[in-house]
């Protein structure tokens, strides 16, 4: 599966490289828990604030090969190339039993961008 802008955050593993500040412009999205993102469309890059790092249910992302604890309630920023980032299939697995007591409609809907693009 290739990782896109419309993808990369579902099931992705990456190292994010630690920069001083984001891009200077409104985030391209904002996540439930204030993580902001940014991107960078011309450089295929993407630019990430956030005060936590590492293992999420569908995410591992690394700052500078770190995990960084919420608790320090520190923000840091980070960025990666999309070519930097690969597909994770251990945790779609994980989702899957998460999300498995959904309605089936509703799963159908979560997956369909898990199909292969190539």
């Amino acid at each position: 599966m290739k990782i896109t802008f419309d993808n990369y955050f579902q099931c992705s593993t990456g190292n994010f490289t630690k920069c001083e500040q984001p891009p200077d412009k409104e985030p391209d999205f904002i996540s439930t828990d204030n993580s902001k993102y940014w991107h960078d469309y011309e450089n295929e890059t993407i630019y990430r604030e956030s005060n936590h790092w590492g293992s999420a249910i569908n995410c591992n992302w690394r700052l500078d090969n770190h995990s960084v604890n919420r608790k320090i309630n520190e923000r840091f920023v980070g960025k990666i190339h999309l070519s930097k980032l690969k597909f994770n299939f251990s945790q779609v697995t994980q989702l899957k039993k998460m999300l498995g007591m959904l309605p089936i409609e509703a799963r159908n809907e979560i997956f369909k961008s898990f199909e292969n693009e190539d």
